[in-house]
């Protein structure tokens, strides 16, 4: 992309993410540390859209155990091995 596009997403997202967060607060009565905090917190949100990093809003791997800690991705990938393993002895068990 070009430093146009970019510029022109990173406005869209800073505004987005003004918008979001000031329903969040009680922009009739907000002073200047609310928009300070507007501001940082706009800014937080055109680089992640991730509201923090605790065990609701973030990443789940850090915070579950077992299976649970998989991708979808990795489940299915998983699923085909035992598939596949499962094929081959089969095939080796008929002969």
């Amino acid at each position: 992309m070009s430093r146009e596009e970019n510029r022109h997403h990173r406005d869209r997202m800073l505004q987005r993410g003004r918008k979001v967060h000031s329903m969040t607060m009680n922009m009739g009565q907000a002073n200047d540390d609310d928009m300070r905090w507007l501001d940082r917190v706009a800014h937080q949100f055109v680089k992640t859209k991730a509201a923090c990093s605790c065990y609701m809003c973030g990443n789940r791997r850090r915070h579950e155990k077992g299976d649970e800690r998989l991708t979808v991705a990795e489940i299915q990938s998983d699923l085909t091995m035992r598939e596949a393993i499962e094929e081959i002895f089969s095939v080796e068990d008929s002969n």
